[in-house]
């Protein structure tokens, strides 16, 4: 279902800096944030909520050769990075608001995944014990 309601509550307190919908895949679109305001993210992957299902989908679709999944990658992890049509929106908010728009969206359903950093500190997945990795540009590509 398409999250409205909490975009609006989102854009009603006037306090993030960027907001999309994810329809051409998370990291496909947190790109497009990345890209036109001239930022670095860097993501925790555990942080990614995964609906029920996607880890079986995704190994089913590795294990049948449908999607070329990373190698080093976790196939459920790749897919909730490149897939797409989720209905969820990529926002970003600077550290002191995070809980002021969690308290906005009366719904739930924010997840706070990362952090935005300098451009030339990257693009990457930075798990919590720190091991680090480049983002895959994973998504919905119009135009290639």
């Amino acid at each position: 279902q398409a999250r409205v309601a909490a975009a609006q509550a989102i854009a009603a307190t006037g306090l993030a800096t960027s907001m999309i919908d994810v329809s051409d895949g998370f990291a496909a679109d947190l790109g497009h944030i990345c890209d036109a305001s001239g930022i670095g993210v860097h993501i925790n992957p555990s942080g990614l909520p995964l609906a029920p299902g996607v880890r079986a989908v995704a190994e089913a679709m590795e294990a049948s050769g449908a999607k070329d999944m990373s190698a080093d990658l976790d196939p459920a992890l790749g897919l909730a990075l490149g897939g797409g049509e989720d209905y969820a929106l990529v926002l970003t908010v600077a550290p002191q608001y995070v809980a002021t728009l969690h308290d906005a969206v009366a719904q739930g359903g924010l997840f706070d995944v990362g952090e935005i950093v300098d451009p030339s500190a990257g693009r990457r997945l930075v798990d919590a014990d720190g091991q680090s990795r480049p983002l895959p540009a994973d998504g919905w590509r119009h135009v290639g």
